[in-house]
């Protein structure tokens, strides 16, 4: 991963807050005027063109402000974001949800759901689970897997690296 000097880290942290908050371009003079950088807007606007040319962030249109890009998203993920820890309280939830018991009788739609919905809860965010559609992709391998005298887990792996388990009695 390219490594950013710390003044373009606050750029780009600040860009992608901004931007997530207000859905607008953000500005050099916005930069310049609510960061603790002291820059003049002239070396903002130097500092996002670097940006740009790296990847990490685009200009919509010509006089518009900068927005990031899915690598200006990633790299404040990965680097520049404040991870916070999840209660063991909600490491709770999750691991008695996904135990065995519970997902032997759970169809895949229904752990969907609850996926969302316990993310959602630990977040207080709206989460949104998606399934891929596998009807369409390119079949790889099946195997099957002895787990009980009277069942059998089907594992079904498509080209695309997504795989598929049933088990059938």
């Amino acid at each position: 991963m390219i490594t950013l000097t710390d003044r373009e880290k606050e750029v780009l942290r600040y860009v992608v807050d901004n931007f997530i908050q207000s859905a607008a371009p953000v500005g050099s003079r916005s930069v310049s005027k609510k960061t603790d950088l002291n820059l003049s807007s002239a070396t903002i606007r130097n500092v996002m063109s670097d940006l740009e040319e790296m990847e990490f962030l685009d200009t919509p249109h010509t006089s518009a402000g900068r927005i990031p890009t899915d690598k200006g998203y990633r790299y404040y993920v990965d680097m520049l974001m404040n991870h916070e820890n999840i209660s063991k309280k909600d490491v709770y939830l999750f691991k008695e949800f996904f135990n065995d018991k519970n997902l032997n009788f759970l169809d895949s739609q229904d752990i969907f759901n609850e996926t969302s919905r316990l993310l959602g809860k630990i977040t207080r965010l709206l989460s949104v689970v998606s399934q891929p559609n596998i009807s369409k992709g390119v079949f790889e391998k099946l195997e099957f897997v002895s787990v009980a005298s009277d069942r059998i887990l089907v594992v079904l792996k498509i080209k695309s690296g997504i795989l598929k388990t049933v088990i059938m009695e």
